[in-house]
């Protein structure tokens, strides 16, 4: 019994030692780093058929992290509805770490 206790204290700190030392040599995943909020106003403005689609958008969330957010083809629903898609890429500067390509998609349903 005590030497199965003693086995599995030592698996826990080795685990535990591995995990520590690769949460601090791995660096975060790009799309950790983001925040996306988008407001109420902002939503129907996207969704609305009536207006053009916001233009690319370019930000930088690190001194190495650039973020680009560009608008894809919307769906057109109805002459006033529409799904908007957005398109978010993130890139390192220094070309170490992996690009990510994130896709949003934002329908409106019907008004009641």
């Amino acid at each position: 019994m005590t030497g199965l206790l003693i086995a599995t204290v030592v698996v826990v700190v080795v685990a535990t030692v591995a995990t520590l030392f690769w949460a601090a040599w791995a660096p975060a995943d790009l799309i950790a780093l983001d925040v996306f909020a988008l407001d109420p106003a902002s939503a129907v403005e996207r969704t609305d058929s009536r207006r053009p689609p916001p233009g690319p958008a370019q930000r930088r969330i690190d001194p190495t992290i650039s973020v680009t957010e560009r608008a894809t083809t919307p769906d057109a629903i109805t002459a006033v509805q529409r799904t908007w898609k957005q398109e978010t890429q993130f890139r390192t500067d220094d070309n170490d770490g992996p690009d990510f390509v994130l896709g949003l998609m934002l329908t409106r349903g019907a008004s009641h």
